[in-house]
């Protein structure tokens, strides 16, 4: 969770109950959105990163870890099979949703 203009941003990972091993329910980065840090908006379509269709991250990203360096952020997630096929660094561009 960071806290950037007044609001709250949060990703974290989710998945289907069922074949979430690489498959069609395996995880994937969400993100949600607060102005006190308690009521929370679900809005994962906003998470900033896609899965990709052929490559080390096509089947799973997960453990989504943000760095706030003022005039960006980071992303460091892992890729397919937990992160075993690799772990990736995404840089966010553009404005964060706000309430």
């Amino acid at each position: 969770v960071i806290k950037r203009s007044g609001h709250y941003h949060m990703w974290y990972s989710y998945r289907d109950s069922v074949d979430f091993r690489d498959g069609k329910g395996s995880y994937q980065i969400g993100y949600s959105f607060s102005a006190d840090g308690t009521s929370w908006v679900r809005a994962d379509n906003f998470a900033g990163i896609q899965r990709s269709t052929s490559e080390w991250d096509s089947t799973m990203q997960c453990y989504p870890y943000v760095l706030d360096l003022g005039t960006r952020l980071i992303l460091f997630y892992n890729g397919n099979s937990f992160g075993q096929t690799g772990i990736g660094c995404a840089v966010w561009e553009g404005a964060l949703p706000s309430l």
